[in-house]
């Protein structure tokens, strides 16, 4: 039984020296458990064309090639070996450099010696140099599979914060976070993407490494495509969404601006088909709820009770720091102008904004139990609970922005939305803080 399958590429202008490093190396590959298949770059020219095209294991690389019909030199071999460095072909293989020369210049010595695995001396009397390839190449690959298994199974960060818009929860969540040191923009996994990555400092004795990611646009396909690759890239322990939600006042009566939903389930208010039934168009849901995953041995929504009064406190002090109630737009003051609470319940997600009571409150018929609905939630959740990592706890943490009523106006919402989102912030960093108090994670 093979454990693993090899593809081997062989840079070699002669024939007999060619047919006698693969018919002794394979053997000794196979006696090893590997299952080598060969390929043949016979000068310079093919193997750039081979390399540039397939993704190699492993490249047997002959110091001296042809270039273009000219006579050996080392200076393709060179050339091959920067363009691999570089990145300019598929993969990342393992090369050796191979010669029949007994010694090499010094120059060529000391640039070989240091770009490939190991130079080989090449020797049609012995089979000293094809065992001594086959043990480094077992050794290596076998180092490899333990690193791939070790990523696999393993987390390389503590906490990824999904956003979906910059100015308005992006941004201000990142000044919110009480980084420890220096942070830094981006990342090399995710190019492209707006991200702040560094230490966070959740209480005076524990720090964790955490990223923050902007999606940078609405909708439910941005939100799983954008998480799924995060992810499986940067193998959170915890991956939760910030923001700002509609709240559903029609099944939740005393909701108020700032409130904070925190999302025990989410599901699609979109999704769905119309049948007809006497002569009337009704609707039935298609969709299925998806349950969030936190909080180590307890769930999300008994973690979130034992801490409410907690989250309400740092959630208030956010609200009164920034002048929320000041800033509240005129036509939610009053009785949607009280001090913040936190709930623990049903979010829905679709494909389009509400901004209408007909369409707010045709959700709510459908969904009886939801306290919020956003456009992300859903998506994000569908991504964290069928991605291959599964071992990463996700849950979604919004405040009450508007109520999907007709009533917004864009400079008042602008000004208050920023200042709900440092409050989903202080809400989650109290629950890691609470994990962290009393021994949990």
């Amino acid at each position: 039984m093979y454990l693993r399958n090899l593809n081997v590429l062989i840079i070699e202008d002669q024939d007999l020296k060619y047919a006698r490093i693969e018919n002794l190396v394979g053997d000794l590959l196979r006696e090893r458990r590997s299952l080598p298949t060969f390929e043949r770059a016979e000068n310079y020219e093919r193997a750039i064309e081979k390399l540039a095209g397939t993704a190699f294991d492993v490249v047997l690389l002959d110091i001296l090639l042809p270039i273009a019909g000219g006579d050996p030199t080392s200076a393709a071999a060179r050339s091959i070996l920067q363009r691999i460095d570089s990145g300019a072909i598929a993969g990342a293989p393992i090369t050796f450099g191979i010669t029949a020369q007994a010694t090499l210049p010094e120059n060529d010595r000391a640039f070989f010696e240091s770009n490939v695995f190991n130079v080989l001396h090449f020797d049609e009397n012995s089979t000293d140099w094809a065992q001594s390839l086959a043990a480094r190449i077992d050794y290596i690959l076998a180092g490899r599979c333990a690193a791939a298994g070790r990523w696999s199974t393993g987390f390389a960060t503590e906490l990824l914060v999904v956003t979906t818009r910059f100015e308005a929860e992006f941004a201000p969540i990142c000044e919110a976070i009480p980084w420890f040191g220096p942070t830094f923009e981006g990342h090399p996994l995710l190019p492209d993407i707006a991200m702040k990555r560094g230490t966070i400092e959740i209480n005076p004795t524990d720090r964790i490494v955490g990223n923050v990611l902007c999606i940078g646009e609405k909708g439910l396909a941005p939100a799983a495509a954008l998480t799924a690759l995060a992810v499986s890239a940067l193998r959170p322990r915890k991956v939760v969404m910030l923001g700002v939600c509609c709240g559903l006042d029609a099944n939740w009566p005393d909701c108020s601006l700032g409130d904070m939903v925190i999302a025990r389930e989410s599901d699609n208010w979109d999704a769905g088909r119309y049948e007809t039934l006497d002569r009337e168009s009704i609707w039935i849901s298609e969709a299925r709820p998806i349950s969030a995953r936190f909080g180590g041995t307890r769930e999300l929504h008994q973690l979130a009770e034992q801490q409410s009064s907690n989250i309400e406190r740092a959630m208030r002090e956010v609200w009164r720091q920034e002048n929320g109630a000041r800033l509240t737009p005129k036509a939610y003051r009053g009785a949607k102008g009280r001090q913040p609470k936190v709930r623990i319940g049903q979010c829905v997600s679709g494909l389009s904004v509400v901004d209408s009571v007909d369409m707010r409150e045709e959700v709510a018929r459908r969904f009886g139990k939801a306290l919020a609905l956003d456009m992300e939630i859903h998506g994000f959740y569908q991504a964290c609970a069928m991605n291959a990592f599964r071992q990463t706890q996700y849950a979604a943490i919004k405040g009450v922005a508007d109520f999907g009523d007709g009533k917004k106006v864009s400079g008042a919402f602008d000004r208050i939305q920023p200042i709900i989102a440092k409050m989903s912030w202080a809400a989650l960093y109290t629950l890691l803080g609470g994990e962290t108090a009393d021994g949990q994670d």
